[in-house]
């Protein structure tokens, strides 16, 4: 997850790339390294939850991830790209994930993983 998460902060140089080759190839990592995350985060719920709580866990984060998918697909049309521009979007898609890579590391110890 570590090396997913330093990937995508490259995606925020896409929108200054001055070849075109040179976006595609910022944003194809980004895109790669994001489903790498993707299919590690549903993993670390199983090392986390006991079985019978993985569905709720899983349910939960996916609604949650849901809700925050309605808001930006909210405000990015109709006012960060209208007066921001792409610059942000891209800014934040780059630093989300190292945040909640650091935000893993910090709430979940060791002795939070379930031993099997």
């Amino acid at each position: 997850m570590f090396v997913c998460a330093i990937c995508l902060p490259a995606s925020a140089l896409a929108v200054k790339a001055s070849n075109p080759w040179v976006a595609i190839l910022l944003v194809s990592l980004a895109c790669s390294a994001h489903n790498g995350w993707s299919a590690n985060i549903f993993t670390l719920v199983t090392d986390c939850f006991p079985s019978r709580a993985v569905g709720s866990a899983t349910g939960l984060a996916g609604f949650a991830g849901g809700i925050g998918g309605i808001l930006i697909a909210g405000l990015a049309p109709g006012f960060i790209i209208e007066y921001l521009g792409y610059i942000p979007i891209f800014i934040l898609m780059g630093i989300l994930h190292p945040i909640a890579y650091l935000a893993i590391r910090l709430l979940i110890k060791d002795t939070d993983v379930v031993k099997v």
